[in-house]
């Protein structure tokens, strides 16, 4: 595909997201980037857009010579970037003191074998440790974060809540665990593949009663360490396929997505089997296709007029599955 072509669909997208939802950006926030093709396409098109942001990666140190390779990337787009260390943050006395022993206490967990225990996946709380630096260096300048989240993203963490809504209340388990919620999510995908009007309905339903939503919707308001922030997600109404070929028009190299860690491909996190391996089974047929359209409208025509979810499903997961299932809201595993 033309650069050009590519580069404006995911333009217009943005901008109507902007549009809708102007609170998403603030001029000079941060754009969280980690060099993966959804980043990428979302710094091309801020850049495209002249809306200002500061591109900020976080270095997790899994693997020296990744530092090197984004800053070449930030310059093949001939964007600036800031790189946060975590080492560098957890030792610094300039980080608030809140963050700086959250984030390294997460940091010693990653390290630990524990990490990589069924319930508690390194995705997660690495996704911790970089909240926790962007908030950080957000809060000396523009407390606005940009993630470059797309609608497929959306309706994969969907899709997670409702699934682990039916698995804890609908057949009554109380833990959560892996197997068996991929077991539940191929039966579910299965129905969704054939277009059944049936299993359309069904998640609607959990969406209408705030039992399930997405934790990526347009705009998040959050506080941390009494640092209050707001994340924003410009590609809320853009498929994932537009960064896909946008990138590739580009001709760069995209990071490979994960956070690195030596774990992380053997324990998925329930949103990664649904985006990875659900979604893909699903999408191979016409009428799948369907379903994945109308689940993505009704979770547009489900958020608040500001952009923000109905439910938030991310803060108050205990209270909707309860404080057993997947851990509690005190535990490593839960996510800012």
């Amino acid at each position: 595909m033309n650069q050009t072509i590519a580069l404006n669909r995911v333009v217009r997208a943005a901008e109507a997201a902007l549009t809708r939802f102007p609170a998403i950006w603030a001029p000079g926030a941060t754009l969280a980037f980690s060099g993966g093709k959804d980043s990428i396409a979302l710094a091309s098109a801020m850049a495209a857009m002249d809306r200002t942001v500061r591109l900020r990666a976080v270095d997790m140190g899994y693997a020296k010579e990744w530092r090197g390779r984004i800053e070449r990337l930030a310059a093949v787009l001939g964007q600036p970037i800031d790189i946060l260390v975590v080492a560098d943050l957890t030792g610094d006395d300039l980080t608030e003191p809140g963050i700086r022993r959250d984030l390294a206490v997460r940091r010693a967990f990653l390290d630990s074998p524990a990490a990589s225990d069924p319930t508690v996946s390194p995705c997660t709380n690495c996704y911790n440790c970089k909240i926790l630096s962007l908030v950080d260096a957000a809060r000396h300048d523009v407390p606005t974060i940009l993630f470059a989240h797309h609608a497929t993203d959306a309706l994969s963490s969907f899709l997670k809540s409702a699934l682990m809504h039916i698995d804890r209340w609908e057949e009554n388990n109380l833990i959560y665990e892996r197997n068996r919620f991929r077991e539940l999510g191929t039966r579910v995908a299965l129905d969704l593949r054939a277009g059944s009007q049936i299993g359309i309905d069904r998640l609607i339903d959990l969406l209408r009663q705030s039992k399930a939503h997405t934790s990526e919707p347009p705009i998040e308001r959050r506080a941390l360490q009494h640092q209050t922030y707001t994340i924003g997600r410009p590609m809320f109404f853009l498929e994932e396929a537009a960064t896909i070929a946008l990138v590739d028009a580009l001709g760069v190299a995209a990071e490979s997505s994960g956070c690195g860690h030596s774990a992380a491909a053997s324990t998925r996190t329930p949103r990664e089997i649904v985006h990875y391996e659900l979604l893909p089974l699903i999408t191979e047929t016409a009428k799948g296709r369907e379903a994945v359209q109308c689940l993505s409208h009704s979770l547009a025509a489900n958020l608040n007029e500001d952009g923000t979810a109905q439910s938030d499903v991310r803060q108050s997961r205990h209270l909707l599955l309860g404080a057993a299932y997947k851990g509690g809201p005190e535990t490593l595993a839960d996510r800012l």
